[in-house]
């Protein structure tokens, strides 16, 4: 397999990428945005082209290699090449008994949990990464990235403490035993948040991260000295205040400052936890999917000023001019606003929804590119 050396081919305008992010973090990004038009997938949701063996770590190299190559011709925007070793959203939680189905054309999904009754947690034991689980196929694929390019290398989709939890009981047991057994979910939401410190030092040692930096969330790199860790946390949207800043504030914190800080992410609208997510040490920014929720940004935007980033993220619209029209308008005072729209040919966002289509990524990514041209411009 041949060197792929995307790095030193473009190591200018992988530099200017990087200061454009590096200026909004700061708040100091005056003229525009930073906007990453992101056509690079490692999930397969929405998409048509994944090969039948996307998860033996050399074709995922090569159709990701592939991608990011086209990208970094076509599109003159904020992205910076990085692999994702992606086997979907239950890594952690299959190194502790859940099974993970794999089907053709779909992301890998969890089949079952494994905590039933409260004495189960103390029956829990810390993962092996080099046996246990899925981890070992994940550093396997992180290895072999690393030998076969000088682009950064990712860790796997993280998930925090909060959704490990509840991949490992279900959601109703969770939420039941806030009330009736509050000490086991403080129990095991301990060992979720150490349980996952422990494995993405792990992962950073194999990609040689920085241990406070390096991050990458959704794919959007994290300048240096706004943290280590990108986790997601997409059940905060479920749960009250009251019980997210008594059950998941301190283990997300925990994760935080074990990594010197981080940001969050979570989809839709959560618009009762912008106290929470605000007051939470560490947290240098949100990666929040709007769907449509234009109103979440600008308080997003309030809060987390002059503390790092707000990521705007979203797939594609059915229609794209009227989308693109919301984030200008949006961003009307860019000052640490990252905007990023992840290309589907299969999938658009219509309505707060995501609804099926059959569009080209050519298409899609020509209609983005005329209607935000300022956006890209170097």
């Amino acid at each position: 397999m041949e060197y792929f050396n995307i790095t030193e081919r473009y190591k200018n305008r992988i530099e200017a990428s990087k200061e454009r992010l590096a200026l909004t973090w700061s708040g100091k990004n005056s003229d525009r945005p930073a906007f990453i038009l992101s056509d690079v997938n490692a999930a397969l949701i929405g998409q048509d082209d994944v090969p039948d063996d996307y998860f033996e770590p050399s074709r995922m190299f090569e159709y990701q290699a592939a991608k990011i190559d086209r990208h970094m011709a076509d599109i003159p925007d904020d992205y910076v090449p990085v692999f994702h070793p992606w086997y979907g959203t239950a890594v952690l939680p299959s190194a502790l008994g859940v099974k993970v189905r794999f089907q053709k054309g779909l992301d890998p999904a969890s089949e079952n949990t494994v905590i039933n009754q409260p004495g189960d947690i103390k029956k829990l034991e810390y993962p092996d990464p080099y046996s246990d689980g899925l981890m070992p196929k994940i550093l396997e694929a992180i290895d072999f990235f690393r030998r076969n390019t000088d682009a950064a290398v990712c860790v796997t989709d993280t998930q925090g403490p909060f959704n490990i939890a509840l991949t490992l009981t279900g959601a109703e047991t969770f939420f039941i035993w806030m009330y009736e057994y509050p000490h086991a979910v403080h129990e095991l939401m301990e060992f979720c948040t150490d349980s996952l410190i422990r494995w993405v030092k792990i992962q950073k040692e194999h990609a040689g991260h920085k241990p406070r930096g390096d991050a990458y969330p959704h794919l959007i790199y994290l300048p240096d000295g706004y943290g280590g860790v990108a986790f997601s946390d997409d059940d905060l949207v479920v749960i009250s205040p009251e019980h997210y800043r008594e059950f998941i504030v301190p283990y997300n914190q925990k994760l935080l400052e074990a990594f010197g800080g981080g940001t969050i992410h979570f989809c839709g609208s959560a618009r009762h936890q912008m106290d929470n997510l605000a007051g939470m040490t560490g947290c240098t920014g949100v990666n929040n999917f709007t769907m449509g929720d234009v109103e979440q940004t600008a308080m997003l935007l309030e809060r987390f000023r002059g503390k790092g980033a707000v990521m705007v993220c979203d797939f594609n619209d059915v229609d794209i001019p009227a989308h693109c029209e919301i984030l200008r308008n949006a961003a009307g005072d860019p000052a640490g606003f990252v905007a990023s729209v992840f290309v589907a040919s299969k999938m658009a966002r219509f309505e707060g929804k995501y609804v099926e289509i059959d569009r080209t990524r050519d298409d899609i990514v020509a209609e983005y590119m005329d209607h935000l041209a300022p956006w890209l411009a170097r």
